[in-house]
């Protein structure tokens, strides 16, 4: 049985429509698979960074008290106030 020529051109136009939109759905999947990994990575760094920020916020705003001053000058410089007396003990590790 022959088809027509009309019949066997819509069957091949029809053929390379559907393989056409088969390769673009599959492209598209994939394109979607790469943008989730993405966001996701990018989200995660972003919540990360605003940790960071607001950690950062934190200490600015402590920096604006004079308590706050006395406390990291006696951890980190081992400051003392005039006619205070400061104990430092010293142990050794045993091996």
């Amino acid at each position: 049985m022959k088809y027509p020529v009309v019949e066997r051109f819509f069957f091949v136009v029809s053929g390379v429509f559907f393989l056409y939109t088969a390769s673009l759905g599959l492209n598209s999947f994939f394109r979607y698979n790469e943008f989730k990994k993405e966001y996701n990575v990018k989200s995660k760094r972003f919540s990360m960074l605003q940790l960071k920020h607001q950690k950062i916020s934190q200490m600015l705003s402590s920096l604006e008290n004079d308590s706050y001053w006395i406390d990291l000058s006696r951890r980190h410089l081992h400051m003392v106030f005039p006619n205070e007396t400061m104990f430092r003990f010293y142990y050794k590790e045993s091996q």
